[in-house]
């Protein structure tokens, strides 16, 4: 019965009266516990004598993100010596089923983003009903819900963070966004550790109140065995979207966001066209589609209409991968921006070499398989680009390198172990207690 650490209110009476400690009144005492528990579950099966401890992630929601995608990978990691739980504070998204088929799925909270803010208890107690050893939270809402919660609980477990983005300019980001941070950076010194997937958003959290001595740095991490070059996929990918077998393939996979600099790419792809590149540029990316007319404006403002294809929320994304030649990053620094970008890992672990701008962790995940650009300079990002393609050898090379660097500093196995290696450390801390 994994109850250590659980001070539940059916202890209440017990503590009241004044009983003592004699083994009789602790077993008295554990099983008002234990019943307070049975009495309070909802849909959650009780732990029985020997499971592995459970570890409970809230995220805001599965939506098709970064951070929803790594957590799917978390929970998908075979032989795991924990027991997960998926807690959204909202239900629905591109990766709830994926997630649903681990069997890690809890219903969803049911409270709308930062609105838990304001109805605590509704969280308080499904955390209390699934009995947690550990809680992970994911993304500023959730991150600052567990913490406001945990005194509800009643329950005395470690409390975990994980930050998904850098923190370039505070002021730019909305007043909503800056008090969430603000807010953050006051409880922070409360939790257990704090996970970062990019080493430059320490310090920049860290002028915000959130304590350096608690962070952690564990890379995403990614599917190898899914993830790869395949020849007969790119041939095919090719035809699919009429793009010429010896033609040049540019692509960039994210969603239509001002962070995510999609104009800038298009002047870099019309910078290419200029230098005589016979390229084709893939989008593909939630908004990104025939539908959003700002953005086919710009296309055509740019003259590249015949040479765009804007292929909107893609699930096969790691097919679309091996018909690229380049994969392009073109986020800009600004307010809250890129973490860890996992389109450009994927991207290199199917043998692509990657452009990116100085944004976030990816020029030390490109390193030297990939050429860094400063951001919002899109010439400087199409000449480069250019620069990349003119000798095919070397853009083998580079590609051959790129998959390398991401078997060597990035497979899921090793992110995995280094999650698993930092539950285990704290669980013995918070025992040792």
């Amino acid at each position: 019965m994994r109850y250590h650490g659980r001070t539940l209110a059916a202890t209440g009476y017990i503590e009241r009266s004044g009983i003592g400690t004699t083994d009789a009144e602790r077993f008295l005492r554990d099983a008002c516990t234990l019943t307070n528990w049975i009495l309070s579950c909802e849909d959650t099966p009780m732990a029985s004598l020997g499971d592995p401890p459970r570890i409970v992630h809230v995220i805001n929601s599965l939506q098709m993100g970064g951070a929803e995608t790594m957590l799917a990978r978390l929970v998908e990691a075979g032989n795991s010596p924990f027991q997960n739980v998926v807690l959204p504070l909202r239900g629905g998204g591109g990766v709830e089923q994926r997630v649903k088929q681990t069997g890690t799925l809890a219903r969803p909270v049911g409270v709308d983003g930062p609105a838990v803010l304001s109805s605590p208890f509704r969280l308080a107690r499904r955390l209390r009903d699934l009995q947690p050893d550990l809680i992970q939270g994911w993304l500023p809402q959730s991150n600052l819900a567990v913490v406001a919660v945990a005194p509800l609980t009643g329950l005395r477990v470690p409390v975990l963070w994980n930050v998904r983005w850098t923190l370039y300019d505070f002021q730019t980001e909305r007043l909503h966004n800056q008090l969430l941070l603000r807010l953050s950076g006051l409880v922070a010194g409360r939790v257990s550790r704090i996970i970062f997937n990019a080493r430059i958003a320490v310090p920049q959290h860290a002028r915000i109140g959130y304590p350096s001595d608690k962070a952690v740095v564990i890379p995403n991490g990614f599917d190898l065995t899914a993830l790869s070059p395949d020849e007969e996929a790119r041939a095919t990918v090719r035809h699919e979207m009429a793009i010429p077998g010896d033609a040049v393939v540019v692509g960039m996979f994210a969603r239509y966001h001002p962070m995510k600099a999609h104009s800038a790419s298009l002047v870099a792809a019309a910078r290419m066209i200029s230098m005589g590149v016979d390229a084709y540029f893939v989008y593909a990316g939630t908004g990104v589609e025939n539908s959003n007319l700002s953005l086919v404006q710009r296309v055509d403002e740019l003259g590249l209409r015949e040479r765009v294809r804007l292929l909107g929320e893609r699930q096969d994304a790691a097919r679309l991968y091996t018909a690229l030649d380049i994969y392009w990053m073109s986020s800009w620094a600004h307010g809250r921006g890129e973490g860890f970008p996992n389109t450009v890992a994927e991207a290199m672990a199917c043998g692509v070499p990657c452009v990116v701008t100085d944004v976030g962790e990816a020029p030390e995940i490109v390193g030297d398989t990939g050429l860094v650009v400063p951001a919002g300079d899109p010439l400087a990002f199409g000449d480069a680009s250019a620069h990349m393609v003119a000798n095919r050898d070397m853009l083998r090379s580079l590609g051959r390198a790129a998959r390398q660097r991401v078997e060597r500093n990035y497979s899921i196995e090793s992110v995995v172990r280094q999650y698993w290696d930092l539950y285990s450390s704290q669980l013995e801390s918070m025992a040792a207690i």
